[in-house]
């Protein structure tokens, strides 16, 4: 039995994944790991693998997962950037083995039909004159109608690339496509707030919360109650009333309304919180190109055979079909029918034929119409360019990992949708939610509990620590001094656990020549955040190592051709 895929099969799977995202009914994380040097060396990484085995060695490497919200996310093409001399691809949905595009595309998927140009914008071609170089750059954003050039190629523009676009999603092999000219300005951003310190010693009706933004004035979130620990003054939370609209950037300001006003347990002046804004983007806005976009036009009509014996006057075209309006002459040199011009596109047409007649001495020309994509050329780029590609990005800028600020070197990133929070015994198993999830332990470790001659300089980051009983180690990704009421009172480590050992009250670590460093006293561990073992991990990327620290951010890009 002869059967067909479709040609947006794979559009529509990438459409599935991105909607998932877009509404909430699974949650991605983009993960960062493996601080340790690649066994092959750091020059070349390994190509990784889909065995069960190489997943679990990647989750064991894993230090923390960043939750992806839709700004993170985007549909992308391969990169075309207009050039002269360039015989470009026409829409044109008769593409196959037998007739073949200019590219030399078998599928209209295929076909190198959308051109990005100097000024960001994307074009789609709707007439390649009969395969003839283009010579002359599109230029306009006519939403409603076509754009067509001295070189006899028609255009149609589809949408522009914005700045946070390009900064996020652009490079040289991808062009990123939404279906807004406006880029990532939607309809439902909303804004929520993120701890990431409380900080210390807060007095309640003392403390100043500011959102400042770039949202319009008329759509500025609104901060309700501050929530603080009353022994400790730490800030646990701040309740937002209204998330606003309108957000790409906000920042949080948290000072004392009082300044020097002491806390009266802690004796101190608040200080430390830090919190941040999220911004969490709801459905793109349908730009006035998809708005007026037409269902059922006539692209264009294609000329197969020029005939002979045609005259202007005597040559008409007529249209028939299930739309209405369409017209169309015919454009004759020499007697031959070299090319039909639209006057009215028409629209409601599924199907369409345009037959040529003379009245005269004209025969044997021919000519095929072909009809614009479902809802009209510009209704949906998203699936009018066939996007298989989502790409992800993540930018690394001040990772707080159980109150570290990470400055570790990475070589691996990835995606797991739907990750648990980490069990605890006699927790019930829970989906996580919060922004940023830690798969590191934090040992808080007093003075009296190091050995002798054992102070912060005695650790390194990177440096692999071992049970003394098991022989079980964990590896330091961050290392500072243990402070209570900033007086500095031990060590505190942010530790990996690679190969399954979790601490424990009264273990005993040692150096790799065996010597005792500290023992784990009560009330000093803090677990994970993430069961990095939990969720379903989607793609594994393996990278020469990078680095973020407090002078460097660092994007990540990741593309997914589905």
């Amino acid at each position: 039995m002869a059967t067909v895929l479709k040609n947006d099969v794979h559009n529509n799977v990438a459409r599935i994944f991105y909607n998932g995202i877009l509404n909430k009914t699974s949650r991605a994380y983009f993960f960062l790991g493996k601080t340790l040097p690649w066994d092959e060396g750091d020059v070349s990484p390994p190509n990784p693998n889909a065995s069960r085995g190489y997943e679990r060695e990647t989750r064991s490497s894993i230090i923390g997962l960043r939750y992806v919200s839709i700004s993170d996310v985007s549909f992308a093409i391969d990169r075309v950037d207009w050039s002269a001399g360039t015989v470009y691809d026409m829409y044109d949905d008769r593409y196959s083995s037998v007739f073949p595009a200019p590219s030399g595309a078998q599928d209209i998927a295929d076909a190198n039909m959308f051109v990005l140009t100097t000024d960001f914008n994307i074009y789609k071609c709707i007439s390649n004159n009969y395969n003839r170089p283009s010579t002359v750059q599109p230029t306009g954003t006519n939403e409603t109608g076509y754009l067509e050039f001295s070189d006899g190629y028609i255009w149609k523009y589809m949408g522009t690339v914005d700045e946070v676009q390009r900064s996020k999603f652009l490079t040289p092999d991808y062009i990123p496509v939404t279906n807004s000219t406006s880029g990532f300005y939607q309809s439902g951003i909303d804004l929520s707030l993120i701890k990431e310190s409380g900080g210390n010693s807060y007095i309640a009706d003392n403390v100043s919360v500011v959102i400042q933004g770039d949202a319009p004035a008329e759509t500025v979130a609104r901060l309700g109650d501050v929530t603080i620990d009353g022994d400790t003054g730490e800030i646990t939370g701040i309740s937002v009333l209204d998330p606003g609209r309108g957000y790409t950037f906000a920042t949080i300001t948290i000072t004392n309304s009082i300044p020097g006003l002491e806390h009266p347990v802690t004796g101190l002046v608040g200080n430390g919180a830090v919190w941040r804004a999220q911004i969490d983007q709801g459905d793109l806005v349908l730009s006035e190109v998809g708005a007026s976009a037409v269902d059922g036009q006539l692209s264009f009509i294609y000329v197969n055979d020029v005939g002979t014996g045609y005259s202007v006057d005597n040559t008409t075209v007529t249209i028939t079909g299930d739309g209405e309006n369409a017209s169309a002459d015919a454009v004759i040199v020499n007697g031959e029918v070299v090319g039909i011009s639209l006057n009215n596109h028409g629209s409601g047409y599924t199907f369409a034929t345009a037959t040529i007649t003379d009245t005269g001495n004209g025969t044997g020309a021919i000519a095929e119409v072909i009809i614009s994509p479902v809802g009209g050329h510009g209704k949906d780029l998203v699936k009018e360019s066939f996007a298989r590609t989502v790409g992800f990005q993540m930018t690394t800028a001040d990772e707080i990992n159980q109150g570290f600020l990470l400055e570790s070197d990475y070589r691996q990133t990835g995606l797991i949708f739907d990750p648990d929070v980490y069990l605890t015994p006699g927790a019930q198993r829970s989906r996580l939610y919060s922004s940023y999830g830690s798969a590191c332990y934090r040992l808080d470790i007093p003075d009296a509990s190091l050995y002798a001659g054992i102070d912060i300089s005695s650790f390194a980051l990177d440096q692999k620590i071992y049970n003394q009983t098991t022989d079980e180690y964990l590896v330091i990704v961050a290392k500072e001094p243990y402070q209570i009421a900033e007086q500095d009172v031990g060590v505190s480590l942010l530790l990996q656990s690679i190969d399954g050992s979790e601490p424990e009250v009264g273990d005993i670590f040692q150096d790799e020549n065996n010597s005792n460093l500290f023992s784990v006293p009560t009330d000093s561990i803090t677990n994970p955040e993430v069961d990095k073992f939990s969720g379903s991990m989607v793609f594994i990327n393996n990278r020469t190592p990078f680095r973020k620290n407090v002078e460097q951010i660092v994007n990540l890009r990741t593309f997914i051709e589905f």
